[in-house]
């Protein structure tokens, strides 16, 4: 039945678009069900009947045949009218799927329905079923009907103070309110971002550089120039701080009376309200810079109520009062948000930024809050860095979910060294948008990423190949390395990271629970063709090179079949074969330019995998070893 599906795909034009039509005549009477409950339909007419994870009002036939034919998320049945179907949903994600009946290429039926979290329900961020994209800003119509993606797992929407806290003694809660609900209908928890900018009765009591007064109907500065929008409060004083910390219990008690509780699963740790990552003169939140905020207290305007500017500078006795402001913000929002079990995400780069170094540790030893990121990149020399290895260390080595914000910056890479004056190095950087975000997934699984922030930049190109396969590998794999009874892959991507000189490579390969006995028997390739996978690949330098499956993973799966998959960039003449634990297993050959999977299947999961040149000089990407079926 897959022909048919091949069919409906070459049938339709790109972007051709099918009428949907008589809801009724599913037979479906229901639009909500419980995950593991089943999905019974009785169609009134004959065709194909598909179920898959994404509805929107412009779905297709060729995407729905896509959905269900290439995803795990999706599935289909031959039908005759009359026939009773019925969907099984306990391996699915909850969300929202779309059941429809397709004849020829043309939807003939469809309607949306709800695979619900049981009522009960309670999100931990090491729950496999929260490992998965993120889609950030999702408070534009256009991203929303992204946020019913099977792919998606959380969604994050941003409120900035002055929206929030209008006046002095008022409260708006009704945008976060029609959030939850919305959260709540597409079964996808939110995350919270509350900043900029400030509502403007705060430059009573605050003093500021920059902006004109009083604020224009987007809460910033008037006038023309940016220079005249961007407008910084002094976020250290006591008086902004005092502020700011009846903002966050007045938040709090609000989430924590709403029918949606639930689904408010967790907020940015904000350093302030006015850019999150602007917390220091010379640091690049760009508003804070084009304000004029400096330590000439000249340009400075003091608060309407006449009192004096907060005296003391930000940078003085060794940061001493920008690292009590840190401390007071972030026990601000623990001391609110966790007793309510709701997660704080704070960037881990106060403790390598700015020789700031301010220890975390105390933090995140505290089980609501984990890391978030916003310095994701496919650069070879990003997972060496010191942002990277904080991250990892509070990530990965303590086994707590996070997400990476990195949406947009696939794009945004040449055009950023262009403005500063510098040339790309594509000896260490990706040559094209698609082999950035493509890359950029084996980052974010290198730190312990679990959910990965894409934005509509990203998600609307999920027909692009290498946008399709980022999103693969890091749903595949994400969370794979807290617990490995939990996952069903051993993997271990060839790679070679080193600094900008694209010498001295300091780290090889990315991976969980599968490693590289000697990397000194592979050498890294990199740029080997256009293909998004080929930004970095392994070559054997000689004869053979070998991996190790962890013990951890073979013991959590004991007596179960596996199967080895080899991708690798082929060219006719290569040949190579695979050994499992001493013995025989395979072999492959190139048969045509380009990347090529082979697989070996195995009566049990091997401690040691060999792979041995023949002729050639194959070029390999990926090695798994996972359960077969």
């Amino acid at each position: 039945m897959l022909v048919w599906a091949s069919a409906v795909q070459a049938s339709l034009e790109p972007g051709a678009k099918a009428v949907r039509q008589n809801a009724e005549s599913l037979g479906l009477n229901r639009d909500r069900f419980v995950r593991g409950e089943v999905v019974e339909v009785k169609p009134s007419r004959s065709g194909m009947l598909c179920l898959t994870g994404w509805s929107h009002p412009k779905l297709d036939a060729k995407t729905i045949a896509r959905l269900a034919t290439e995803t795990e998320f999706g599935t289909f049945r031959k039908v005759r009218k009359g026939d009773r179907v019925g969907f099984k949903t306990a391996g699915l994600r909850p969300g929202v799927y779309n059941v429809s009946l397709i004849d020829g290429s043309e939807i003939k039926a469809a309607k949306e329905i709800v695979i619900a979290y049981p009522e009960n329900y309670v999100f931990k961020l090491n729950d496999p079923l929260l490992h998965g994209i993120k889609n950030a800003w999702n408070g534009h119509p256009k991203a929303q009907e992204y946020d019913k993606h099977y792919s998606v797992v959380t969604v994050q929407s941003q409120i900035g103070w002055a929206e929030l806290q209008p006046e002095r003694d008022r409260f708006d809660f009704s945008k976060l309110d029609t959030l939850l609900a919305w959260s709540a209908y597409t079964q996808k928890p939110a995350i919270f971002k509350f900043n900029a900018p400030a509502p403007e009765w705060i430059f009573d009591y605050v003093a500021h550089v920059g902006g004109k007064s009083p604020l224009d109907d987007q809460g910033r500065g008037g006038g023309t120039s940016r220079r005249e929008k961007a407008k910084a409060p002094q976020f250290w004083s006591p008086a902004y701080k005092q502020f700011y910390h009846e903002m966050i219990q007045a938040l709090a008690a609000h989430v924590a009376a709403s029918p949606h509780r639930k689904w408010f699963l967790g907020l940015r740790v904000q350093p302030n309200a006015f850019n999150e990552e602007a917390w220091h003169y010379r640091f690049n939140g760009q508003e804070m810079q084009i304000a004029g905020i400096s330590p000439d207290r000249g340009t400075w305007i003091p608060p309407r109520n006449g009192d004096p500017i907060y005296p003391p500078l930000l940078e003085a006795d060794n940061y001493k009062e920008a690292k009590q402001y840190f401390r007071d913000v972030i026990g601000f929002y623990q001391e609110a948000f966790h007793p309510l079990g709701i997660y704080c995400f704070l960037r881990p780069y106060l403790e390598v930024d700015q020789d700031l170094n301010l220890n975390l540790s105390g933090y995140y030893a505290n089980a609501y809050t984990v890391c978030m990121g916003t310095d994701a990149a496919a650069s070879r020399p990003k997972p060496i860095s010191p942002r990277a290895q904080v991250y990892k260390k509070y990530t990965r080595e303590l086994k707590k979910g996070a997400f990476h914000e990195d949406t947009y910056a696939s794009f945004n890479g040449d055009g950023w060294n262009a403005k500063h004056g510098k040339k790309m190095n594509y000896n260490v950087s990706p040559r094209s948008p698609e082999k950035e975000i493509y890359w950029r997934q084996f980052l974010k699984l290198y730190e312990g990423v679990t959910m990965s922030a894409w934005g509509g930049t990203e998600l609307f190109r999920l027909d692009i190949p290498a946008y399709q396969a980022a999103l693969d590998v890091f749903m595949k794999y994400a969370g794979g390395e807290m617990d490995p009874a939990k996952t069903e892959h051993a993997w271990m991507v060839f790679a070679g990271y080193c600094d900008w000189s694209g010498k001295n490579i300091q780290l090889r390969n990315v991976g969980y629970w599968l490693t590289e006995d000697d990397s000194s028997k592979t050498e890294t390739v990199v740029d080997a063709s256009d293909d998004h996978r080929a930004f970095m690949l392994g070559s054997i330098r000689e004869k053979e090179t070998t991996l190790s499956v962890a013990s951890e993973f073979r013991q959590s799966h004991m007596g179960k079949s596996a199967k080895v998959s080899i991708e690798w960039l082929a060219e006719p003449g290569d040949a190579w074969e695979v050994f499992a634990d001493g013995k025989r297993v395979g072999g492959a050959r190139g048969t045509h330019n380009g990347f090529q999977i082979d697989e070996f299947e195995l009566r049990a999961l091997p401690s040691r995998i060999a792979i041995r040149k023949q002729r050639g000089n194959a070029k390999f990407h990926r090695v798994e070893v996972g359960l077969d079926g």
